[in-house]
């Protein structure tokens, strides 16, 4: 194959970027630089431009043709056991590349199922909770409900109460109305009796009319004696009525302070799902958030494999990486 031929001034750029580098600069310096080049012919031309020599003013000693097929031999093993390194290198990292990025993904997926197991599970507590506020609720109307049928039965009672009360004054009235005339009776009995021990000797007559009048006391008597009774039961039935009437004071007071109660544990169920709901939607967020920054993150990977796949490898026949060559002197 015929060497690449140089200009003067691209052997001169090379040898000032090897200087610019710290780097010596000899024809084999020269040639890695410029990848091509006999390296004699390469150092002659930057030896004249140091110096300022007049070309061919400075006498160089060529190597030995065998002495170079060797060194070249040399190079390009060289060349390409670094390409095959570089080529392991970029396999290397692709596959660590590739592994990290199952890794993430696999992390991704692990964190969405226990996201979603989070949320179903919140699902479960939420549904738990509307089923206590509607039972909660049902309660609450069946209590309401009670409530108001004990309001109305307590209404009834008043209203029978009051009437006892009207029974029991109405009887009060009667009751005085009978003393009243038991009273009379009595000072007529007195009467009569007065008059029949100041007349024993009276006529059948005033007999007729002693008779008539004890008859008139006796069925006064009577007439007291039932007007008492009927008083005893209206006061009887007023005390029933009143003794009930306490008894419904008193359960509509517990019923009361249940409905409060239930009241309470309403609005505490209300606090729980309001929780509930604002977890649920912290957790949605969450999991939102994780499956953006894991898009992106597969997606940034993904970039960089298909960035260092795309790379294009050195080429035996193109410009080499800068190699030290062991007859460098460096």
């Amino acid at each position: 194959m015929a060497e690449r031929k140089f200009t003067d001034a691209e052997v001169i750029a090379a040898g000032e970027q090897l200087l610019a580098g710290g780097r010596k600069v000899n024809g084999w310096a020269l040639r890695t630089t410029l990848g091509g080049g006999r390296p004699e012919t390469l150092l002659s031309v930057w030896q004249r431009h140091h110096t300022g020599v007049p070309g061919g003013a400075i006498p160089t000693r060529p190597l030995p043709e065998e002495a170079t097929a060797i060194i070249e031999t040399a190079v390009a093993k060289q060349t390409k056991a670094m390409q095959d390194a570089l080529a392991g290198a970029l396999d290397l990292v692709a596959a660590a590349a590739r592994k990290e990025v199952v890794l993430e993904l696999e992390q991704a997926r692990q964190e969405i199922s226990r996201l979603e197991a989070e949320q179903d599970d919140a699902s479960a507590v939420l549904e738990g909770l509307e089923a206590d506020q509607e039972r909660s609720q049902q309660q609450m109307d069946g209590l309401a409900n009670e409530l108001q049928l004990k309001d109305s039965q307590l209404s009834a009672m008043a209203e029978e109460n009051a009437s006892l009360a009207e029974r029991h004054a109405e009887a009060e009235g009667q009751a005085q109305l009978a003393r009243d005339q038991l009273a009379e009776s009595q000072a007529e009995l007195s009467l009569a009796l007065a008059q029949k021990a100041s007349a024993e000797a009276a006529s059948a007559e005033h007999q007729r009319s002693a008779s008539a009048a004890e008859e008139r006391l006796a069925d006064t008597q009577v007439e007291l004696r039932e007007m008492r009774n009927r008083l005893a039961i209206a006061r009887s039935e007023a005390d029933s009525a009143a003794g009930q009437i306490q008894e419904m004071e008193r359960t509509r007071a517990q019923d009361l302070e249940i409905l409060t109660a239930l009241r309470v544990e309403n609005r505490a169920l209300g606090d729980k799902l309001a929780r509930a709901d604002a977890g649920r939607e912290a957790a949605e967020r969450y999991l939102e958030r994780v499956q953006k920054d894991s898009g992106a993150r597969i997606a940034a990977l993904e970039r960089q494999l298909a960035k260092a796949a795309s790379k294009p490898a050195p080429r035996g026949t193109g410009k080499a990486p800068r190699v030290t060559s062991p007859a460098a002197g460096e």
